[in-house]
């Protein structure tokens, strides 16, 4: 039943993906791979950036530096983001450029994010709600 359970969160997470890139017509699937190798890449520099240079602070007091240090961490997304656009790599029109760098970057967020914990829920033994509300 858990397996069930896995299919049908799966399908809700990964569905609609499938679904854009059938009906928009893609016919390159290897931009929709440097995509998510991109955003992959990502949150690696992101996790290495604040790993190293974001001290964890000793206690739970709010502290507007620790938090500006890590707002400014997002902007690796923005800057690969940027890097990705203007690769020669993807072709066709600026559209289409979108709709490749928007699955991609989407398909590589709900592998790294929600694969796991997916397959994680369906191994255990009984029915949880809170996968589909993951999904």
């Amino acid at each position: 039943m858990t397996f069930i359970h896995f299919i049908n969160c799966a399908t809700l997470t990964f569905g609609p993906l499938f679904a854009i890139y059938k009906a928009s017509k893609l016919r390159d699937s290897l931009s929709l791979l440097y995509a998510g190798l991109f955003y992959i890449l990502a949150q690696f520099g992101k996790l290495f950036l604040l790993a190293t240079f974001v001290p964890a602070p000793e206690d739970d007091s709010f502290q507007i530096s620790h938090e500006l240090m890590v707002a400014y961490t997002s902007t690796v997304d923005l800057v690969v983001l940027y890097i990705f656009l203007n690769n020669k790599q993807i072709r066709g029109n600026f559209k289409s450029q979108l709709i490749y760098v928007c699955l991609g970057w989407a398909a590589g967020e709900s592998l790294l994010e929600r694969l796991g914990p997916l397959w994680i829920g369906a191994r255990a033994t009984e029915f949880n709600w809170d996968f589909i509300l993951l999904s």
